[in-house]
């Protein structure tokens, strides 16, 4: 569903970074964090991984012709698609010091024309191994690892989800010249909101920046206070793909006496293994 262009509201005081109209962001807080919330992050990524899914070959979103081949690069991109994850996150306290330091990898598999499902194959924390503590946290969060077309932004299936608003400016990325659009995707978690810049030409996406809608979000002692991300793509030969995703999650915890922590966990993802 596409809506008539507008200009971005962005207020005079606010700070525009990577094409976000935002407040100022706050200094990173105090001390090390169990883990984000999986669940909203989970949404971040999955969405972000347009072109690596199995297409289910429903028509594209009708109304604008520059999302709609968008769509098509994304469905023509559906093979090959990574077989391999990785994700290196990095938690900051509230005055910017590094506390703690997680790489994990993952296997993609596919799951019919559903989509895929990441399962983790290893995990450090800090240089150490921490496969067994992270599968027990993933499980904890209810987390099964699947990553499902309906939750692609691009992906055919996930259209009828998906509000689309055509802004009246264009900017420059890369020397490349991009319209922007403003959107609203309701995944299978949740609603997402956020930024994609589509090359004017040819309609491939060169990034999308996105944050969970509803938010904050508990979960026992941990609420997340925020979580952005912005996607970087690339084309190969043709092909639409994620060249990385960079995720930012602020959160607090709610220990016991000196075991209340906040601060923020910065989240680099690759993708690797196209077949």
């Amino acid at each position: 569903m596409f809506i008539s262009p507008e200009e971005p509201v962005c207020a005079p005081d606010h700070t525009i970074e990577d094409g976000w109209c935002d407040l100022p962001h706050s200094a990173p807080d105090r001390q090390r964090i169990k883990h984000t919330a999986m669940n909203v992050y989970k949404v971040v990524v999955v969405m972000s991984l347009s072109c690596s899914t199995l297409a289910l070959g429903l028509g594209e979103a009708r109304g604008d012709a520059l999302w709609d081949k968008a769509v098509a690069l994304a469905r023509a991109s559906e093979a090959p698609y990574p077989r391999a994850m990785k994700e290196h996150e990095k938690t900051y306290d509230r005055s910017g010091k590094l506390k703690q330091t997680v790489i994990s990898t993952y296997a993609i598999s596919a799951l019919g024309n559903q989509g895929g499902r990441a399962v983790l194959r290893r995990s450090t924390k800090d240089g150490k191994d921490n496969t067994s503590a992270k599968r027990k946290e993933l499980k904890d969060w209810g987390e099964d690892g699947k990553l499902l077309n309906v939750d692609n932004l691009f992906h055919p299936a996930a259209q009828t989800r998906v509000k689309a608003q055509r802004l009246s400016h264009q900017l420059k990325i890369g020397g490349v010249l991009c319209v922007v659009y403003d959107y609203s995707h309701r995944t299978s978690d949740g609603l997402i909101k956020g930024r994609a810049y589509l090359d004017a030409a040819s309609g491939a996406p060169l990034k999308t920046q996105s944050r969970a809608a509803k938010v904050p979000v508990t979960h026992g002692k941990l609420k997340v206070n925020s979580v952005k991300s912005t996607t970087f793509y690339t084309r190969y030969k043709g092909q639409l793909r994620v060249a990385r995703i960079a995720i930012a999650t602020d959160f607090e915890y709610d220990g016991f006496l000196f075991f209340n922590f906040s601060g923020v966990t910065k989240t680099q993802v690759t993708f690797s293994d196209y077949r």
